[in-house]
């Protein structure tokens, strides 16, 4: 049997592809990603990221001012796969730098930016339309429908092959009556994070994802405590309903937070009247919690051999 190399392929078609060079086991199943501890293959992978970043004036001047990174590990389809290979992939959220086609990063899922696009041509006649006082009315029934349609081109795979839109998978997530009149929708950018980009592409190109991770470079933003190069969850409130979605047919890490931790060591480590920072340890096992919601609000990061998680008592909001 012949086996092709990967950097045949990666000069041919598929540049969003980067082989991974490294002997470091993979894990044994697919990381839950509201709550985890980088696997050192995500973290390998993460060093290419933000060593290509740095390199890259334009894209770094945008991401100095805030932007969550993603990079999701994933084996090739045969026959490379028998070759043990490894390659990654990265994704930036929302736009970077105003755009979302930078060849490095996987694409979006749907492109709603292309300027003579349904999606831009529209919103250029609604945007008009609003400007007018008379207009204003109608103009605001059409975004909305227009806000309804973008999320129906959001055709979303998960592990085995079958596709849902982003309405379906929300109201299905969300199917108990009360919670549907409260989460009718999907707010506005959902489905433009990293994790659904990674997913979406490994799926598109026959890869087996491996494990996924995601931090932010940059300044932290006044909404959110956010620390340079430090992991972080993927946002719940988001990308719970699509991941959710997206994992089904995958092997996937037990949640930990479903696991039960009946003697937590909680050591306030630094405190003020907007900010507490807390050291967490699971004093039964001697390990450390990655991504455990102490609270509402709360956001955990990695540092060294400890996580440190941050709560803002003010906003209350996770991520």
């Amino acid at each position: 049997m012949v086996f092709f190399s990967l950097n045949r392929i990666f000069a041919q078609e598929m540049k969003q592809l980067h082989p991974l060079h490294t002997d470091i086991q993979k894990p044994e199943r697919f990381t839950y990603p509201f709550c985890y501890e980088p696997h050192p293959l995500c973290q390998l992978a993460a060093k290419e990221v933000q060593a290509y970043i740095a390199h890259h004036a334009e894209i770094k001047e945008d991401a100095d001012r805030g932007k969550m990174f993603g990079v999701l590990v994933a084996s090739p389809p045969a026959p490379l796969l028998q070759r043990g290979e490894l390659v990654f992939l990265a994704a930036y959220s929302g736009l970077l730098a105003g755009r979302n086609d930078w060849d490095y990063f996987v694409p979006p899922v749907y492109d709603a930016q292309q300027p003579d696009g349904y999606f831009k041509t529209r919103e250029r006649e609604i945007s008009a339309l609003i400007a007018s006082p008379k207009g204003r009315l109608e103009g605001s029934k059409m975004s909305q429908d227009l806000q309804l349609w973008l999320f129906h081109q959001y055709q979303l795979l998960n592990a085995r092959g079958e596709t849902k839109d982003l309405v379906d998978i929300w109201q299905s997530y969300y199917n108990r009556e009360k919670l549907r009149r409260k989460f009718p929708l999907p707010p506005g950018g959902t489905g433009d994070c990293c994790a659904p980009k990674l997913l979406q592409y490994a799926y598109q190109h026959h890869l087996h994802p491996v494990c996924m991770a995601e931090f932010w470079w940059g300044q932290s933003t006044k909404e959110e405590l956010r620390q340079h190069l430090n992991y972080y969850p993927a946002c719940r409130g988001k990308c719970k309903p699509i991941l959710t979605w997206m994992m089904e047919g995958l092997d996937v890490d037990v949640n930990p937070e479903t696991l039960g931790f009946p003697h937590l060591e909680v050591k306030t480590i630094y405190e003020d009247p907007s900010v507490g920072y807390v050291d967490l340890r699971v004093a039964s096992r001697g390990e450390v919690v990655r991504g455990l919601s102490l609270l509402a609000g709360t956001v955990c990061e990695t540092s060294g051999a400890e996580t440190v998680c941050g709560y803002s008592r003010r906003s209350r909001r996770s991520r």
